[in-house]
């Protein structure tokens, strides 16, 4: 695990990039996991029939990978999101490679605060979901 990234470390326009595959086992185990048990998410023939034709992951997963890595890798160990705007722009597939920007917006130092931009990217370039976070930076 990377060293985290602390607010006096950040500068407003910062950007943090990391790359995730979301795979049919990642979809499969957060559906049991969550009890999110729509078929357009576990039954392959169910989601041929529809406009997707794929699997298509749980919008609910993506924010937990976005979350997942603004508390492991960007800013890192420590952070702690306060809250999180967000909008579902496209459907994430099974087999997207989605790519994580978050870009500093606002640092409020005296109450270690971060509001940060979140988006994610399809391997396509294509914006999947759009938000704004504010967190408490790791120290």
């Amino acid at each position: 695990m990377e060293k985290p990234t602390t607010i006096n470390e950040m500068s407003v326009g910062d950007i943090f990039e990391h790359k995730r595959i979301v795979t049919k086992e990642l979809i499969r185990k957060f559906a049991v996991t969550t009890g999110y048990l729509n078929p357009i998410h576990l039954d392959e023939a169910f989601a041929q029939k529809t406009v997707f034709k794929k699997l298509v992951a749980q919008g609910s997963l993506t924010v937990a990978i976005l979350f997942g890595i603004m508390g492991t890798q960007s800013p890192g160990v420590g952070t702690i999101p306060i809250s999180q705007s967000l909008k579902f722009v496209k459907p994430v597939l099974a087999g997207d490679e989605l790519t994580v920007r978050l870009r500093v917006l606002k640092l409020v130092p005296e109450r270690n605060r971060v509001h940060l931009e979140t988006i994610c990217l399809n391997q396509h370039g294509e914006t999947v979901l759009i938000g704004e976070a504010v967190i408490l930076a790791p120290r």
